[in-house]
């Protein structure tokens, strides 16, 4: 697997005729010979000598082969080489398919119906995928989803990615209706890998769908909006206020300077021959309208004459 070792031995042999120095190397990584030099007598080969290699961690998965290199210092023009085949096996972390979102919130009203995310999908295996994409979660059926791969313009949501491969898409998302509702969905991938079918999961995509408008179960001010809450706090207040405002009035006020009107007299008709003591203390006669004096000492009710018409009067209050 990917970033792991391989090891074993290699044994070298003098074919020729002479004593010869030989170098031994790999080509396509490095497994720790040294670049050491073994000097051989004809037909003599040496010890069991040691490699180890390392896999590349972005090593793709598959049938690989090891080339080791023999030169000789004697004869400049030899080279040997000799092959050891290896198998990467395929791999991956704790998803096949990663994901990548330009937006994961999104909201909806009567002026934005319909909105697109960006997706990057990429394969995170060192081997090849194919799969398809999918909507799940909490009230994705009041959603249509529809996917589409970057320059395409026929809906498509399949992907086949060599490892490391990524593939992007677009997927539009329209709600089905806007009474109002929220929505919490993931987009799903259901990858095939070596036989396997494994299913990866993205991160979770919000989604509010805004109702018609409908006005607060609380008071409407014109200017502003209130709910219950609000509302029964300004209504407390408001009666909490009247009723200091009361309280001060009744207990602090100045009491009110009562005048009172004096009531008129009613005057009582006069009868025949009557009259009444004017304000300079003198009588109207009856009889012949002479202004006549009272008697001194006399109160009424009294009766005297008329010393000019003989007419007997009476003097009332």
């Amino acid at each position: 697997a990917p970033g792991q070792t391989i090891r074993g031995n290699v044994i070298i042999t003098n074919l020729g005729t002479a004593v010869d120095s030989m170098l031994i190397d790999t080509i396509e990584m490095d497994c720790n010979l040294e670049g050491e030099t073994y000097q051989l007598s004809p037909s003599m080969s040496s010890t069991p000598i040691p490699w180890v290699c390392t896999i590349d961690d972005d090593m793709n998965a598959g049938r690989y082969a090891l080339t080791f290199r023999l030169t000789s210092s004697a004869r400049s023009d030899m080279m040997v080489t000799a092959s050891e085949s290896y198998e990467v096996e395929p791999v991956w972390s704790t998803e096949v398919i990663s994901f990548q979102f330009d937006n994961d919130k999104l909201v909806f009203d009567q002026s934005d119906e319909q909105q697109t995310i960006a997706i990057t999908v990429c394969n995170e295996a060192n081997t090849f995928v194919e799969g398809s994409l999918e909507l799940i979660g909490k009230n994705e059926p009041q959603m249509d989803g529809v996917f589409y791969r970057a320059g395409e313009t026929g809906i498509n949501s399949t992907y086949s990615l060599s490892s490391k491969g990524c593939q992007d898409f677009r997927l539009m998302l329209t709600p089905l209706n806007l009474d109002g509702f929220e929505a919490i969905i993931t987009v799903n991938s259901v990858s095939q890998v070596e036989g396997q079918t494994i299913t990866d999961e993205s991160q979770d995509i919000s989604i509010s769908v805004s109702g018609p408008h409908m006005p607060p179960e609380g008071l409407n001010l014109g200017i502003f909006e209130l709910d219950n809450k609000n509302s029964l706090i300004l209504l407390a207040s408001g009666w909490m206020i009247a009723l200091l405002l009361l309280t001060y009035i009744r207990y602090f006020r100045k009491p009110a300077i009562i005048e009172e009107e004096e009531e008129e007299e009613e005057e009582i008709p006069l009868g025949p021959n009557e009259v009444r003591i004017d304000e300079y203390n003198k009588v109207t006669c009856c009889a012949c309208e002479a202004r006549l004096g009272v008697p001194e000492g006399s109160e009424p009710p009294f009766r005297f004459t008329c010393p000019k018409c003989d007419v007997r009067i009476r003097v009332v209050e």
